[in-house]
C-alpha cells in the first residue's frame, strides 16, 4: 500500500519525509535535501543504487551525483519547486561505479522543513530504447547515412546562423544496374557507395544523407563555393572508382548540383535542397559526371516553372485546356487528305491562348501529361472524326505509351463513346518509341489490331535511325519542321529527306512534312516526291467547330 501511494506521487510531502516505512519499502529513489543542496536523508534504494552507504552519500552535495550536462536543468527544477511547490526533472544521475542512469523525478517543496523532497525512478531502459528507435528512424538502413528527415532538420538548424554549401548527388547509370542485374545488386551498389562516402566524415563540417533511390545529399557548415566544388570532386572520384559486386566489376558515375547560402538569407532547408536538386537536374542534362552550381538564372527559371505549374493545374481544374485541329493536305491541290492532328492549347482567364511549349514540359515533369493525353483521346473518340469523315491524330507522351494499361484505357474510352479505333492515329516521337521499345510495341500492336494507326512524329529530332521505321508497327512518318525549313537551301538535308521518303515508300508508309510555311518549301518537297504536308502555309491550328465546318461545308449552309 505504501509503495502504491509513492508511485501515485499524490501523498503528502511531510508524510513522505517522516515515514520510515515509506523510505524503507519504496523501490523509487527518495531523497530529502536542503537549499544548500546538502543531502539530509535518502532511502535504501538510493545508496543501494549508488553502491555506497548513507553516511558517504550525506557527505556530498546532491549536484555531485548529477551529470555535468544536466546540472543546469536540475537547478532550474529545484528553483521552480521552491517557487510554485512542485516540479519535474529528468536527467542522468551517477548510480554505481562511474555509470550514469537516466532518472525521472518529481520534486516537492516541504515548506515546514524548507527542503526539497525528491521522488525518482530509473528510466534508463526506456530512454535507451527511445534513443535506439530515434537513431533507427533517422538512419538509412542501407547506407548508414541520415534519412531525409534527419538531414533536413540538421540543415535547417545549421542554416539559421552560418554560411552553407549544399550538394545534391545523383548516380549516373544506376538504372542500368537495376534493370540488368536486379534491385538486389542495386542495393549492394548503394551500400558500397555509402561506405565510401562515410570516409568524407573525417571533415567534421560535413553532414550527409541518402534521401531516396540513388540520391545522396550533403552540406558543409561554413562552406563556400570552393569548398563545395572540392567536396563534389572528391565525391565524384569515390563514385567513379569501379565497384566489385559478386564478382562483377561495375562502373558508374556521379552528377552533382550545388546550392550556396550566406546564412543571412531566409531560405529554408527545403528551399536550399530544392535549389541543389534543380542544379543536379541541369548537371544530368549537360552530361554525366557534371557539376553545376545553382545561380540566379536558375532561380528565375525555377520561379517561372512554379508559375507555369500553377497555371496548368488551374487550367485543368477549370477545364481550360482545349483541342485545336490542324489539317494535313495534299501539296499539289492543296486539298485536305486523310485527317488532322489534334493540338492542345491552354486558354488563359483573359481569353488568350498558350501553345504547348509553355506547359507541356511542366506537364511531363509533374506527371500531368497523362491527364492531357486522356483529354485529347476523349476528343478524338467523341464522334468528331466520324462527322468529318476523317482521321484524327493524338500525341501520346513517352510515359503513357509504355504503361501496361494504356491500350486498355484507349479501348475503354472508345467503348464509352460508342466508337471504334478506325479513325484514331496515335502520334509518337522517336524518343517516346525508344523509352521502352518492348512495352511500346505491345501497346501499339494491340491498338492497331483494333483499327488504330500509328504515326512517327517529329522524325529526325531523336536518336533513332531509318532502321527503326521497320522495327515498329508504323503507318505514317512525319518529318520534323527543322528539315522542312532547311530543305530548299541545304543539300545534306535534301539527301536525308530523300532517304526517308525512299525507305518509307518501300515500307508502304505515308510521309507528311510538318511545319510548311512557304511556297519555296512546298516546291522543294514536291520536287523530291513528298506529296503530303501540314503547316501554316495551308491551315493554322483551328478550333474544332471551325474544323468541322471546314470538313462539312453543309454545316455552314445549315447555320445560314
Amino acid at each position: 500500500m505504501a509503495r502504491m501511494e509513492i508511485r501515485q506521487r499524490d501523498v503528502d510531502p511531510q508524510r513522505l519525509r517522516d515515514s520510515d516505512r515509506f523510505f524503507d519499502l519504496a523501490d523509487d529513489y527518495l531523497v530529502v535535501f536542503g537549499f544548500d543542496f546538502r543531502i539530509r536523508r535518502v532511502n535504501p534504494s538510493v545508496y543501494r543504487g549508488i553502491g555506497t552507504n548513507a553516511e558517504q552519500v550525506a557527505r556530498r552535495p546532491i549536484g555531485s551525483f548529477i551529470h555535468p550536462e544536466d546540472r543546469s536543468a536540475s537547478l532550474a527544477a529545484v528553483e521552480k519547486a521552491r517557487d510554485v511547490g512542485r516540479s519535474t526533472w529528468q536527467g542522468r544521475v551517477l548510480l554505481g561505479r562511474d555509470r550514469y542512469h537516466w532518472v525521472q523525478t518529481t520534486m516537492v517543496h516541504d515548506v515546514d522543513e524548507d527542503a526539497i523532497v525528491l521522488v525518482g525512478r530509473d528510466v534508463t531502459a526506456e530512454v535507451e530504447l527511445s534513443e535506439r528507435l530515434r537513431v533507427r528512424a533517422e538512419t538509412d538502413p542501407l547506407t548508414g547515412l541520415w534519412t531525409r528527415q534527419r538531414f533536413l532538420a540538421a540543415l535547417d538548424e545549421a542554416g539559421a546562423d552560418e554560411r552553407l554549401a549544399v550538394l545534391f548527388c545523383d548516380l549516373d547509370r544506376f538504372k542500368v544496374v537495376n534493370d540488368s542485374l536486379g534491385h538486389a545488386a542495386g542495393d549492394d551498389l548503394l551500400a558500397a557507395l555509402g561506405e565510401r562516402l562515410r570516409t568524407v566524415h573525417d571533415d567534421s563540417r560535413v553532414a550527409m544523407g541518402r534521401i531516396g533511390g540513388d540520391e545522396f545529399v550533403m552540406f558543409i557548415r561554413g562552406g563556400d563555393r570552393a569548398d563545395a566544388l572540392s567536396l563534389a570532386q572528391r565525391v565524384r572520384d569515390l563514385a567513379t572508382e569501379p565497384f566489385d559486386l559478386g564478382g562483377k566489376r561495375l562502373h558508374v558515375g556521379m552528377s552533382v548540383g550545388i546550392a550556396l547560402s550566406t546564412g543571412s538569407d531566409d531560405r529554408s532547408a527545403e528551399q536550399l535542397l530544392g535549389e541543389a536538386d534543380t542544379a543536379v537536374y541541369r548537371a544530368k542534362a549537360a552530361g554525366r559526371g557534371t557539376v553545376v552550381v545553382f545561380d540566379e538564372e536558375m532561380r528565375k527559371q525555377a520561379a517561372e516553372r512554379l508559375t507555369q505549374e500553377a497555371d496548368l493545374r488551374a487550367a485543368l481544374a477549370d477545364h481550360r485546356l482545349v483541342a485545336y485541329a490542324q489539317p494535313i493536305v495534299r501539296i499539289e491541290d492543296p486539298s485536305i487528305v486523310y485527317g488532322a492532328e489534334l493540338l492542345v492549347r491552354m486558354q488563359m482567364p483573359d481569353g488568350t491562348l498558350r501553345a504547348p511549349a509553355h506547359f507541356v514540359p511542366v506537364a511531363e515533369e509533374t506527371g500531368l501529361i497523362s491527364t492531357i493525353d486522356e483529354l485529347m483521346l476523349d476528343v478524338a473518340l467523341s464522334g468528331l472524326a466520324e462527322r468529318c469523315g476523317t482521321q484524327l491524330g493524338v500525341n501520346i507522351s513517352a510515359s503513357r505509351i509504355v504503361e501496361s494499361g494504356f491500350a486498355d484505357a484507349v479501348l475503354a474510352a472508345a467503348d464509352r463513346h460508342g466508337r471504334d479505333l478506325s479513325n484514331l492515329v496515335i502520334e509518337l516521337t522517336e524518343t517516346s518509341v525508344l523509352t521502352d521499345p518492348s512495352a511500346t510495341m505491345i501497346n501499339l500492336s494491340r491498338l492497331r489490331e483494333h483499327g488504330a494507326r500509328v504515326a512517327l512524329d517529329d522524325f529526325g529530332t531523336g536518336f533513332s535511325s531509318l532502321a527503326h521505321l521497320n522495327e515498329f508497327p508504323m503507318d505514317f512518318v512525319k518529318i520534323d519542321r527543322s528539315f522542312t525549313s532547311a530543305l530548299p537551301h541545304d543539300a545534306r538535308t535534301r539527301a536525308i529527306v530523300e532517304g526517308v521518303l525512299a525507305m518509307s515508300n518501300g515500307l508502304g508508309l505515308s510521309v507528311v512534312a510538318e511545319g510548311v510555311e512557304t511556297q519555296e518549301e512546298a516546291a522543294a518537297l514536291m520536287a523530291i516526291g513528298c506529296e503530303e504536308a501540314q503547316g501554316w502555309l495551308y491551315h493554322r491550328p483551328m478550333p474544332l467547330d471551325r474544323f468541322e465546318r471546314l470538313m462539312v461545308p453543309d454545316l455552314t449552309s445549315a447555320a445560314a
